[in-house]
Parts: C-alpha cells; structure tokens; sequence
C-alpha cells in the first residue's frame, strides 16, 4: 500500500482528520477567548477533547464539515491569490487605510453570502428555500442575459452608461471640479 493510499484510508477521513480539525480549532479558541478561565490549558484541552469526540461519533456533521473543507480551501487559495495580485498592483495594503477596511469587509461579507448559498442542499429545511431564492436569482439572471434579445441590449446599455460617464466627467471637469 503506497503512502497516499493509506492518508487517504477511512480511518483518517472519517475519524482522524475531523477529530484533529475541530479540536485544535475548538481548543485554541478556548485558549484565546479564555472562556474557561486564563492559564487552564488542561481544562480546555479536555472539553476540546470531549466535544470532538462526540462529533466525529455523528455522521451528519462529518459530512458537512468534509464538504466545508472542500469549499474553504478553495477559497482561501482564491483570496489568496487576490492579496497576491493586489501587492503586485502596489496598492495600500495596511488594514488601517478605510479604503481596505471597506474592501475587505464587502469581499468578507460577499464570501460568506456565496458560501452560505452554496451549501444549500447541506441544510435541510432551510436549505430547500435558500435553493428556492438561488434558482429563482438564477431563472432572472437567465432571463436578463442569456435571451435572444439580450446580448443587444447590454452592448447598447453599456454604450449608453460609457457615454453618459464620459459626458459627466467632461461636464465636472470643466466646471471646474466643484
């Protein structure tokens, strides 16, 4: 049996790798929240224990945490490879320009909506709304761009919008900027 075979084996996905996850999440956030008090390493080491326990003993919640693995990992190497391109760019990158403040919270705020939208069929009940919404987002977004009549309409729109950009900033500058 080579190596990656056996990392890959049942016993390290369905027991191992879940169980080692959440304790050393659950544990250093307990360490730094200091919910059970400060200089308790024992005590904290011993619930992150008892609870990682109990949830790799569940099946469902495996399941979900493996498919969240899947979709985090993808993208924290997306939003990586965007602080990549941004220090290539030059930009600001010190968290304390309101500018980045702001980005940052609107790529954060836009991550968690996709992510919740798209582990949609993960959460039963509400789950089937959320799918209810996407679909009927997407049946819109069908409608608007992939018509017959569509691809005419956004090439006039986008015309229009530059014109009129164009036309404003000519208007604002020449008046002098006020």
């Amino acid at each position: 049996m080579a190596v990656g075979e056996f990392f890959q084996g049942a016993f390290f996905t369905d027991f191992a790798y879940p169980f080692l996850l959440l304790f050393f999440i659950l544990f250093a956030v307990l360490e730094k929240t200091k919910v059970l008090g400060d200089g308790k390493q024992q005590l904290s080491a011993l619930v992150s224990l008892i609870i990682s326990l109990i949830f790799v003993s569940a099946v469902m919640p495996k399941i979900i945490v493996g498919n969240l693995v899947l979709i985090m990992s993808v993208a924290i190497v997306m939003i990586f490879v965007i602080f990549v391109i941004w220090g290539f760019a030059g930009g600001d990158t010190s968290i304390t320009n309101v500018k980045v403040k702001n980005g940052v919270g609107i790529a954060i705020g836009i991550i968690i909506i996709l992510v919740v939208l798209g582990m949609a069929n993960l959460l039963g009940p509400l789950g089937s709304i959320i799918s209810a919404i996407w679909g009927f987002i997407g049946s819109i977004f069908g409608f608007l761009f992939t018509s017959s009549w569509s691809g005419t309409f956004w090439e006039n729109a986008m015309f229009v919008i530059i014109v009129a950009g164009a036309i404003f900033w000519a208007i604002k500058s020449g008046s002098g900027g006020k």
